[in-house]
């Protein structure tokens, strides 16, 4: 009985470390992530198998963190900016000379035109990051779908031949035929 066991656990381990290199069919790119045919993600291990080491690491790497890199620096560039419009219309607003009732005029005080000034500065920042991150998450997102295109034009090249697979299936242990 041990023996059974031990050869059960020893078949679901090594089946479950084969199913990283199985992805059947087409795959696609979106919002930084590679999905099979059924919308499953592409996990790394995976896509290391699906590309091979080479092209992972010269390509799909550098795509993967351009895309993410870019979406980030969206991501932060809008809060800023609308931190940096709200500051600046606050000190602008409260910059406004006010007149008491003898014709004179009150002084500003240094506050109010240091929050214009910082929200005026924030305001910039803020488009220099979405300047910045969108083309970074443009050239990203091409790159990986173009590595997409790439292995689904080889993969639908290469003639596919019948295999016989036994693995796990909702009722226990399964023999699939593949062609």
């Amino acid at each position: 009985m041990k023996k059974l066991i031990l050869v059960a656990v020893a078949f679901f381990a090594i089946s479950s470390l084969s199913g990283f290199s199985q992805i059947a069919g087409p795959i696609h790119y979106s919002h930084g992530e590679l999905f099979d045919q059924s919308g499953n993600v592409i996990v790394e291990p995976q896509v290391i198998t699906m590309l091979g080491d080479s092209l992972y690491k010269a390509t799909y790497l550098g795509a993967h963190r351009q895309y993410k890199t870019g979406m980030t620096l969206v991501k932060v560039g809008i809060p800023v900016i609308l931190a940096g419009m709200v500051a600046s219309v606050v000190g602008t607003i409260h910059m406004i000379p006010e007149e008491d009732g003898s014709g004179k005029r009150e002084d500003v005080e240094p506050g109010w035109v240091a929050l214009s000034v910082c929200g005026y500065v924030a305001t910039f920042c803020g488009g220099a990051c979405i300047c910045t991150g969108i083309p970074l998450a443009s050239l990203g997102k091409g790159r990986l779908s173009w590595i997409a295109d790439e292995y689904n034009v080889k993969s639908a090249a290469a003639p596919k031949e019948p295999y016989i697979s036994l693995g796990p299936c909702r009722n226990g242990l399964g023999i699939a035929v593949n062609f």
